[in-house]
């Protein structure tokens, strides 16, 4: 469907963490090849970025041929999002997904949500 859909967090506070990640269970059923979802923040110099601290890898690509999760065979796995290198500032961040214009299928879905100091 060339899908570009985010889901926006509130303002992360990192302003008085030493070592914060970003917890959530995800659920992802695609399609495959162009379907993706990524974990992005806003920096003020470079606008939104990728962030590549995460656990599990991202596995696959979005449409964009962007490195993204890609598909959790229909089973909820825990996603660690290390956000140390933005530790002390007030961050915008959201889950975008892209998906190409082919066959459809559920898509993705997090579920407990939580901002962690490790």
């Amino acid at each position: 469907m060339n899908a570009d859909e985010a889901l926006y967090f509130p303002i992360l506070d990192l302003s008085s963490t030493t070592s914060p990640s970003l917890r959530f269970q995800l659920w992802m059923d695609t399609w495959g090849s162009g379907d993706g979802l990524t974990f992005e923040v806003e920096t003020s110099a470079l606008g939104w970025v990728t962030v590549s601290t995460v656990s599990p890898a991202y596995d696959g690509s979005n449409s964009t041929g962007q490195s993204a999760w890609a598909n959790t065979a229909g089973n909820y796995v825990p996603v660690d999002v290390d956000l140390s290198t933005w530790n002390g500032q007030q961050l915008p961040a959201r889950l975008r997904f892209r998906s190409s214009n082919t066959l459809n299928d559920d898509g993705a879905y997090i579920d407990d949500v939580e901002l962690i100091d490790n």
